[in-house]
């Protein structure tokens, strides 16, 4: 399976539009990785996710504010010929970045980065009560570093 890397910055940003969920990695000292999917939205080159204010992953990412981001996108079951199980694969576009992770505090800034989240799944912004926008954290990340690749994106296979 051919693998291509993706340097096209619009391409690039329509995998992005296009994924309905990320996963974050943060280092758990001691242990593995903890990886944990997260709802996401994107806007002028950063990443906005939201979380409560407590619990595993708001710890060790206070503790190591370096994280990886991961996501998905155009997935699809291809095959060169439908009875020969080993021409089965799958082809996608994938995304990984790096870079740390900045919580915003301030209820405006909150306010803007929720509406930028809620517009990558409805295309909308909305209204929030105080205690819902108090009682959420809202995570930034800038990339410092972003690889994208596509795989299993042969012009001789099938699209099922």
């Amino acid at each position: 399976m051919k693998t291509f890397i993706i340097d096209d910055h619009e391409k690039i940003e329509e995998i992005i539009r296009s994924a309905q969920t990320c996963f974050i990695a943060i280092n758990d000292p001691g242990n593995a990785p903890y990886i944990i999917p997260m709802n996401f939205g994107y806007e002028n080159g950063t990443f906005y996710l939201h979380s409560g204010h407590k619990g595993k992953k708001i710890d060790l990412a206070q503790n190591d504010n370096r994280i990886s981001l991961s996501l998905h996108g155009n997935t699809r079951l291809v095959f060169q010929h439908p009875d020969v199980a080993c021409s089965y694969s799958m082809s996608a576009e994938s995304i990984v970045c790096e870079g740390k992770v900045r919580f915003i505090t301030d209820y405006d800034e909150k306010i803007k980065c929720l509406n930028i989240i809620m517009r990558h799944y409805t295309q909308r912004d909305f209204k929030y009560n105080a205690p819902a926008v108090n009682n959420i954290c809202i995570w930034e990340l800038k990339p410092e570093q972003i690889s994208c690749k596509s795989f299993g994106n042969s012009a001789k296979r099938q699209i099922i």
